[in-house]
């Protein structure tokens, strides 16, 4: 990751985001930062993954949350 030292107004706000990367069998890579991107990746598991999400309060911030989410995601698959 690149840190750039910019100038900026007082008045704006930076924010960081983790983004994640998913790469298929085909190759694709899809990518996604909220729950709500990562259920339109998968439709047809939408309700199973909706209600881990839920149980186990997963926090897209956390990198070992999204790997559990990862992890229940492929063994549905």
């Amino acid at each position: 990751s690149a840190y750039y030292n910019l100038k900026l107004p007082p008045q704006y706000i930076v924010k960081t985001e983790k983004i994640y990367v998913l790469k298929d069998e085909e190759g694709n890579l899809s990518n996604f930062s909220t729950s709500r991107q990562f259920l339109k990746l998968f439709p047809q598991l939408e309700t199973q993954l909706q209600e881990f999400i839920k149980k186990n309060k997963i926090k897209f911030g956390e990198k070992e949350d999204v790997a559990k989410l990862i992890e229940f995601h492929n063994s549905l698959l």
